[in-house]
């Protein structure tokens, strides 16, 4: 959501944040997975169109899981490729973006008011397609 947005209606960004939290951890359940997969294969026109074996499948617990902590080495990695890719000017301060977007901190208050462990670095090895990007 839009900085603005987050500080002039607190209490409704941390509502919001800590539902899409929240559902993530539920999600990363196997137990939660099946029945949320039905249901998505149920309501959604798109994903409808497929097999539910086929879906199943693809958000298989371990192969597509919802990791609902925003690590800074993510926004890292995508504003690399971005600059690579002449998608954003070189040169643009990218580790202020970064510490102003992902609010790490805030992230680990919910995730712990939820009984959840975070994770205690905002940094993690990311790959894209094969390529580490630092």
């Amino acid at each position: 959501m839009r900085r603005d947005f987050f500080e002039n209606n607190m209490p409704l960004a941390k509502s919001l944040y800590l539902s899409t939290i929240e559902s993530g951890l539920t999600l990363n359940k196997p137990e939660s997975r099946k029945g949320a997969v039905e249901m998505i294969h149920r309501e959604s026109p798109v994903y409808g169109k497929f097999l539910l074996a086929d879906l199943n499948k693809a958000f298989y617990p371990g192969r597509s899981d919802f990791d609902p902590f925003p690590y800074q080495s993510s926004g890292r990695a995508l504003l690399t490729l971005m600059m690579e890719n002449n998608l954003m000017p070189k040169g643009v301060d990218t580790g202020k973006m970064i510490s102003q977007a992902f609010l790490s901190d805030f992230s680990r208050s919910l995730l712990t008011s939820l009984g959840d462990k975070p994770p205690t670095s905002n940094d993690r090895e990311e790959a894209v397609m094969g390529r580490l990007l630092t």
